[in-house]
């Protein structure tokens, strides 16, 4: 089932059944009524969200939806009391697996950059450099705000205000973050795999929200899974 917003895809044998909402981010209240319906009609057990929003305790439905279909799908279901749990490895997680591969003042910039971009309000750079500092802590680095415009225009050749959500798309290939984020991608979607693997020995009723790329490139993975 699919249109040019999302594509949904129903994974099943005689005992589990697991529906992947492949999502795009962006704000679209079709996309919002179509993960309600899903929802409400499929009753799942669990539900797998990714971006951290497995944490999230919004006020209202109206705050939940400001916050992206990820949002409203954490709130619907907690509204519902059914199990949330993150299909994505932490932050931390995510952070160390870059260590290995890209210097500290890489992985600073292409954090805040790629928050920002989903917000587009740079009013909130110092929240999220804060929320950084407090996830690694590194000794005697420059955690702030000019180091980040100087590493932005050092490694993107850009001024802050340039950075769009294309500059993190693993399928595109116009900027040196969209190298990082395919690396990335592949190492978030491991982790789903595993994490599937677990769970469907206790749960039989699964529904997953993930960005749609994710869910093109995962369904063979997640089919074989069940077989």
């Amino acid at each position: 089932m699919k249109n040019k917003n999302y594509l949904i895809k129903i994974f099943s044998n005689n005992i589990i059944k697991i529906v992947f909402f492949g999502s795009r981010h962006r704000e679209d209240l079709e996309q919002i009524n179509k993960i309600r319906e899903i929802i409400s009609d499929f009753n799942p057990e669990i539900v797998l969200i990714e971006g951290g929003f497995e944490n999230a305790d919004f006020s209202s439905e109206e705050e939940a939806i400001q916050n992206g279909e990820s949002g409203f799908t954490c709130f619907l279901a907690k509204s519902k009391n059914i199990v949330v749990k993150g299909n994505d490895p932490s932050n931390s997680d995510q952070i160390n697996f870059l260590m290995k591969s890209y210097d500290k003042n890489l992985i600073f910039a292409y954090f805040i950059l790629r928050k920002l971009s989903q917000t587009q309000d740079k009013k909130l750079i110092k929240k999220y450099i804060d929320n950084f500092k407090h996830l690694t802590n590194w000794k005697n680095f420059d955690y702030t705000p000019k180091n980040l415009i100087i590493n932005i225009k050092t490694i993107l050749g850009k001024d802050i205000t340039e950075i769009t959500k294309d500059y993190f798309n693993p399928y595109l290939d116009i900027s040196y973050f969209n190298e990082v984020t395919k690396e990335l991608s592949e190492f978030r979607d491991n982790y789903m795999i595993n994490l599937l693997k677990n769970l469907i020995n206790s749960y039989k009723k699964i529904f997953i929200i993930k960005g749609k790329s994710h869910l093109l490139k995962q369904g063979q993975d997640i089919a074989n899974l069940i077989k």
